[in-house]
Parts: C-alpha cells; structure tokens; sequence
C-alpha cells in the first residue's frame, strides 16, 4: 500500500470543511428564522456575523483544496504561485515548501471549524434566551 503524501492529505482534509459549512448554513436559518420571530438577540446576531465569516474561510478553504489537488496531480508550486499571481490573488510568488503550504492550510481549516463553534454557540445562545 502507497502512503499518502502531504497534498493528497490536505486537499482531503481540506474537502472535509464543507460539511462544516453546511451545519454553518443551518445555523445560520435558524439564526434568521429567530430573528424574524423574536426580534434582534445579541446570539442570532453574533451567530449570523460569525456565519459570514464561516462562508468566507469556507471559499478560502474550497479554493485551497482544488490547489492541493492540482499539486498532488503533479502541478509544480512555482507555477501555481505564478498562476495565483496572475489572478490577483497573490501579490507576489512565495517561496514556501510544501509543509509550510500544509501546515498552512490546516490552520486555516482549524479557524473554519473555530468560527463554526462560535456560530453554533452563539445561535445556541440566542435559542437559549429565547425560550425564556
């Protein structure tokens, strides 16, 4: 059996942060559905903040997951930097190895999964103070 090398194990990793999105959204309708019926709670407040800030390290994480598949597929970290530059989403290339790409895309989806918990605290919260 051929072990897992680091790209492969982080583009899986990293695909695994949708389904952390999708517990986000149904934080975020029941977040919505308490405001409409209870007026503004600080928790559904909090909750719907902490969604938009799920959605968008939800996006940097999608992306990050195609790069990792592009260079487990053979893709040289050079080109990528240079295709990254091209599209405007980097300044500048960088010269990172390949467990620094790997050590930082892991902490990215660490505060995808932090912001997830907040979210569902927070909407847990409201809930919470809304039966009262």
């Amino acid at each position: 059996m051929q072990p897992i090398d680091d790209c492969h194990g982080t583009a899986c990793l990293l695909r695994s942060g949708i389904t952390a999105s999708y517990a986000g959204h149904a934080g975020a309708v029941i977040a919505g559905i308490g405001l409409i019926h209870q007026g503004l709670g600080i928790g559904y407040a909090a909750g719907l903040f902490a969604w938009a800030c799920l959605v968008y390290l939800q996006i940097r994480v999608s992306l990050d997951a195609e790069l990792f598949t592009l260079l487990a597929n053979g893709a040289e970290p050079a080109d990528l930097d240079n295709f990254l530059v091209r599209s405007r989403l980097l300044t500048s290339p960088r010269q990172r190895s390949i467990e620094d790409r790997c050590r930082g895309a892991a902490a990215l989806w660490r505060k995808l999964l932090t912001v997830l918990v907040i979210e569902l605290v927070s909407v847990g919260a409201g809930l919470a103070i809304g039966l009262r």
